[in-house]
């Protein structure tokens, strides 16, 4: 028997189930002036959730522009925010395949 394989999303999957109050990320909190306050802990069942959430979105927008599960789509961003990787994980689940380019 093959062992079964893992990506990407069945270890969050995994770990968000296993785990869902451990701490995922430490968001910067920002005022309202944009100095930095802090950070906000987010938890492994609250990223699953966004995940989630931004997998339903990603998928409701380019469906109305045609494309379908395992069509390619070209993301150009930094990747330095949690709102950068929610598209990224989001349009992953969603079931599309993700070229990544990388803005400095």
């Amino acid at each position: 028997m093959a062992p079964q394989l893992k990506t990407h999303i069945t270890n969050l999957v995994e770990v968000a189930s296993k785990h869902p109050d451990r701490p995922a990320f430490k968001v910067p909190l920002l005022s309202d002036k944009g100095t930095f306050t802090g950070y906000e802990t987010l938890s492994f069942a609250q990223f699953w959730g966004d995940v989630e959430n931004s997998a339903r979105y990603w998928t409701q927008e380019l469906s109305k522009k045609g494309l379908k599960q395992g069509d390619v789509v070209g993301l150009w961003l930094k990747g330095l925010s949690y709102l950068d990787g929610l598209v990224i994980w989001g349009i992953s689940r969603a079931g599309f395949t993700l070229r990544y380019f990388q803005s400095n």
